[in-house]
């Protein structure tokens, strides 16, 4: 009988785990988030912990299991061997057919052995690929176009060729395009919501695949999709996910890109941008350290003017441009510049006029960003400038830049201690304007506080006036 400490031991290793079971099952880190950890979320999965701790087993010799195997290896062999007998005798009294029929009856047909990863008629959905790529994929150039047009021709005229990972880079394509062009109907059940869904069901097939390109582009599809709701877990576990394709790709360095083509070359740099700039976007927005330090990658810029035009936008006058992918970019540095020297560990141990003179660092830095923007592109004129499918897109990057100058100075409602400041001056001024103009005259406001209320006013106006009322804007 086991004494009554050996019993408390074995109870507590036979207790609850703190990874739930899916995380266990896949070997990721749990963050035990409730009522889902952000790994269920991903995956549409109930977060339940119902098994137990893994006791701690021994090793045994595994020569007795290899002979256990070789054995069973000769059974095997040995059936095949009487089952191929079986055959050649059947065949010679006639008598194959019916075998065979009663094999098929066993079996599940062709039809039946088909999985869910169908798609719409190549008709159907050509109109949301073409608007895709028309618009989204050419600001932000996720996909070369003529080698996914292939990926999708082929997935029509070779069937037995199929694979999960082009049905998810089709489904990811499909629901960006859907994004913004809801009123394409291409089936009842062709949503956003759906294709998402269609795609997380073989994101675990997709990530531990051997590293290429394809996983990476559909990983940062479907972070981009994420991104567009008010709970960033999931986009931040994504990100994190398609970061860690970028260090097995190695797409931050030169290093790696020896035997390639100028256009596999500029593919790869692509996919690293939009990974950093979903990276510094999300971690500005979570207050949360990035994943990319600016420190590794060694790879340029993205081009002001691409031979391929990816980026580049054109007003409807013609009298400007813009290249909206490396705006984009720059304005991710600054974001992770705004993290590192304001939000960071490191920062909150600075004294604060060191701490003001990084503010007014970024802010100029950011002032220049806004600057080099023609005035065909500001919010006020964006509408009347802008071509068709780049509006959502346009007015994504002066709320990113709104966004990031209000965490400059901390100027938003999230910040509960300015905002208790504010209210408290605000009833005083109510209550006792005389006594307040002469003890505090100064109000509790930024110096740009001018400049912040004119450009949340003129983007306001702009979401106010848009086609598509897009909300993840406001978030």
């Amino acid at each position: 009988m086991k004494d009554s400490t050996e019993v408390g031991i074995s109870s507590r290793k036979e207790g609850r785990r703190k990874a739930c079971d899916l995380c266990c099952q896949k070997k990721i880190r749990c963050n035990g988030a409730k009522p889902r950890c952000s790994h269920c979320q991903i995956y549409e999965s109930e977060c339940v912990y119902n098994g137990v701790q893994r006791k701690t087993v021994p090793r045994v010799n595994a020569a007795p299991r290899v002979e256990s195997l070789e054995a069973r290896m000769g059974r095997m062999e040995s059936m095949l061997e009487s089952l191929k007998t079986q055959i050649d005798i059947l065949s010679k009294r006639g008598e194959v057919e019916s075998a065979v029929e009663d094999v098929q009856e066993a079996f599940p047909s062709s039809e039946e052995r088909e999985d869910e990863r169908t798609l719409p008629p190549h008709s159907d959905i050509l109109p949301i690929v073409d608007g895709y790529f028309s618009s989204t994929n050419r600001l932000l150039p996720l996909f070369d176009q003529i080698k996914f047009m292939l990926m999708l021709r082929g997935w029509y005229s070779t069937p037995d060729q199929r694979g999960s990972a082009t049905w998810a880079a089709i489904n990811v394509v499909l629901a960006l395009g859907l994004l913004l062009q809801p009123h394409i109907n291409a089936g009842g059940d062709l949503t956003v919501a759906t294709l998402v869904k269609n795609t997380q069901s073989v994101l675990d097939e997709i990530v531990t695949r051997e590293e290429d390109i394809l996983s990476a582009q559909i990983v940062l599809g479907l972070c981009i999709l994420f991104q567009e709701s008010p709970d960033l877990q999931p986009a931040s576990v994504l990100v994190a996910t398609a970061v860690t394709l970028v260090h097995r790709l190695r797409l931050y360095s030169r290093s790696g890109q020896e035997n390639l083509s100028q256009a596999d070359i500029r593919q790869h740099n692509r996919l690293f941008w939009i990974a950093y700039i979903l990276d510094k976007s999300i971690s500005l927005r979570a207050q949360q350290p990035p994943l990319l330090s600016d420190a590794w990658a060694d790879i340029d810029l993205p081009e002001a003017d691409p031979p391929d035009g990816a980026g580049v936008v054109y007003s409807l006058q013609g009298t400007s441009k813009i290249n909206f992918f490396r705006l984009r970019v720059q304005l991710g540095i600054i974001q992770g510049k705004v993290y590192d020297w304001l939000y960071s560990v490191t920062a909150d141990k600075l004294l604060s006029a060191a701490k003001e003179q990084f503010v007014q660092s970024i802010e100029c830095t950011l002032h220049q960003w806004e600057e080099s923007l023609p005035r065909e592109f500001m919010p006020d004129s964006l509408l009347e400038s802008a071509p068709p499918g780049t509006v959502q897109h346009l007015a994504s990057l002066h709320w990113t830049y709104l966004h990031t100058s209000a965490l400059i100075h901390r100027a938003h409602s999230h910040n509960q201690k300015w905002i208790q400041i504010i209210l408290h001056r605000s009833a005083i001024v109510i209550d006792e304007p005389i006594r307040c103009a002469i003890t505090s005259p100064q109000p509790s406001l930024p110096g740009s506080w001018s400049k912040l209320v004119s450009s949340s006013r003129a983007c306001m106006k702009l979401w106010d006036t848009m086609p598509i009322n897009n909300e993840p804007l406001i978030w």
